[in-house]
């Protein structure tokens, strides 16, 4: 195999498009599987358990002083689970920061 310097961009995105493949096909339920039912209904249950955390970390994050990053919220989102770098990333440009908004939109 390449190393990274070595591959063309089009070599690492089919790398990046395998590896997500794997991973949806890692989480596909067949419908001839015994424990199909089963497996659907875990599957339920961790999807749930994910919106519900997204639902609390976006409270947290839309709390005054709304999508911007305060200690308090950074420390509340560790005690979700998030590590710190993890939590701060949430109020970057790609999810509410509107500072960076403004500068992309000079650009």
């Amino acid at each position: 195999m390449k190393s990274s310097d070595e591959m063309t961009t089009a070599e690492r995105v089919s790398l990046v498009v395998l590896a997500y493949l794997a991973r949806q096909f890692d989480n596909t339920v067949s419908s001839d599987d015994d424990n199909a039912l089963e497996a659907l209904e875990q599957k339920i249950e961790r999807l749930q358990a994910d919106q519900d955390r997204m639902k609390a970390t976006n409270k947290i994050i839309s709390r005054k002083p709304k999508n911007e990053l305060t200690t308090e919220k950074v420390g509340e989102l560790i005690a979700m689970g998030y590590s710190e770098v993890a939590a701060r990333k949430l109020f970057s440009y790609y999810f509410c920061d509107p500072e960076s908004v403004k500068e992309a939109d000079a650009l």
